[in-house]
């Protein structure tokens, strides 16, 4: 039985299927929203097809843990609340936009984000909660722009037209 390639190995001999193509350019992408050395990982393993166990040699550490590591960011770029910030955050009020960037985007805990604003963790969490219902107000906006984009000239049938050609 004739083996896969793993993604690597069809980025390296250029026979890389339309598909995974445009799946792994989604994914360097999405990455321009992370931290710079978790662009860097993902752009050395999904745009340039370096190994995970090869790049894990370079920087010390176990192909299993980079492993996990990279699924982990791949998790959170195709989260909903990732990809509602990364299009809504200049929408955002002002006192939000560090703390959404900082956890949705970034990955950040809400103690290193205390951290990083110089605001107090009660006022990281609640800035958080306020957040997510700017998250949630966004997608609701975003469904609604995919809704009005359709063009409903492109179904001139309808159920009755189908039941009356038969």
């Amino acid at each position: 039985m004739k083996r896969m390639l793993t993604l690597s190995e069809d980025i390296a001999v250029g026979r890389m299927p339309a598909d995974r193509r445009q799946a792994a350019d989604d994914v360097v992408r999405s990455a321009q929203y992370l931290d710079p050395t978790d662009r860097r990982l993902i752009e050395q393993v999904y745009r340039y097809g370096q190994p995970v166990r090869g790049l894990a040699a370079l920087m010390d550490k176990k192909p299993g843990v980079l492993r996990r590591r990279i699924d982990r960011l791949i998790s959170r770029m195709e989260s909903v609340e990732f990809r509602t910030v990364c299009e809504c955050l200049p929408l955002f009020p002002e006192p939000y936009r560090a703390v959404a960037e900082l956890r949705h985007l970034r990955g950040r805990s809400l103690a290193n984000i205390a951290e990083e604003t110089g605001l107090p963790f009660h006022q990281v969490r609640e800035r958080l909660r306020a957040v997510q219902a700017l998250i949630r107000v966004g997608r609701a906006l975003m469904a609604a722009s995919a809704v009005s984009k359709l063009n409903l000239t492109d179904f001139t049938e309808g159920p009755a037209d189908v039941i009356n050609d038969e």
